[in-house]
């Protein structure tokens, strides 16, 4: 489908180009009176925060927002129902957000900041919601990396992120040590809940549970050797507690991701073999999905 620019693909541009300067700026090199993530990750560790080395996730995300902002301004693609109808309007708030949350949490409006990421949270549900309800026939690979994976990858990571602000928020409030333990331990049970809605109940891709698997090697690899201001609030069999029940979490995640990831490709292979072509196994299976939710069928 070949059309014209129109505002929402203008300004798809101006919102990722102002989320990158945004989270490098203020974010990553602290400009201005505004302190670093880094900093601020210290100085508000949680028993939940992940080992730096989790964060570098940011470089896909942001990798694999550069490729959509470029791709969705090609002629073909543009005016396209995923970009137009799906992603709408939403990365354009998500972006928005994430820019006052940039702004909040390194100015320590730590209230502020958990409202925002709250906002992120919200847009990339509706945008990843919204752009699976377009229904693309034979979808490649291409388009799925370059208008899916973006957002679903994103929506991953920022539902870590919204349990780990919970954290810090409480942490800014100077709550007591048994408080934030139970906050931590109540935070990574809706961790595993949710990964696990997403990996049978969703059709849609593994990226949401295997983002949060990651997160949780990210904990507990943080807990291995934690931070001063954690030895010194929380015990160490708390501490330790904490690391082995997010251990047990990325073994129950794989684990559910391996049966799930087995079980579709068995369905697969036995449809392909009944129905023929490719086509044809993916009306099977979505007809089966309207009369069971957690079907094997994985869209994307």
């Amino acid at each position: 489908m070949n059309s014209g620019f129109n505002l929402r693909n203008y300004l798809n541009v101006v919102a990722f180009i102002g989320n990158v300067l945004a989270s490098y700026l203020i974010g990553a090199r602290g400009v201005g009176s505004a302190e670093s993530n880094e900093y601020l990750s210290l100085k508000y560790q949680t028993l939940v925060t992940p080992s730096s080395f989790a964060f570098a996730i940011w470089g896909i995300i942001f990798l694999a927002q550069a490729a959509f902002t470029v791709a969705q301004l090609l002629p073909n693609k543009r005016g396209t129902p995923i970009v137009q109808e799906g992603i709408n309007d939403f990365y354009i708030g998500t972006c928005i957000c994430q820019i006052v949350w940039s702004y909040s949490f390194g100015h320590e409006f730590i209230t502020l900041s958990f409202l925002a990421m709250v906002g992120i949270l919200v847009m990339l549900i509706k945008l990843v919601k919204s752009s699976h309800q377009i229904e693309v026939q034979e979808e490649s690979t291409l388009d799925y990396f370059l208008f899916r994976f973006p957002f679903v990858i994103h929506l991953g990571w920022i539902i870590v992120a919204s349990v780990v602000n919970l954290n810090v928020l409480f942490v800014s409030w100077n709550a007591v040590g048994i408080v934030l333990t139970v906050l931590a331990v109540l935070s990574l049970v809706v961790i595993l809940s949710v990964a696990t809605y997403a990996t049978w109940w969703i059709k849609a891709d593994l990226t949401i549970p295997l983002v949060l698997a990651w997160a949780m090697i990210g904990i507990s690899e943080e807990l291995k050797d934690p931070k001063q201001s954690i030895v010194v609030q929380f015990r160490d069999s708390t501490v330790q507690g904490v690391r082995f029940f997010a251990g047990f979490i990325t073994l129950v995640l794989f684990i559910l991701i391996a049966a799930r990831a087995i079980k579709t490709y068995v369905k697969m292979k036995s449809l392909s073999g009944i129905c023929g072509s490719k086509s044809d196994v993916e009306v099977t299976v979505t007809e089966k999905d309207e009369e069971d939710p957690s079907s094997d069928y994985v869209k994307v």
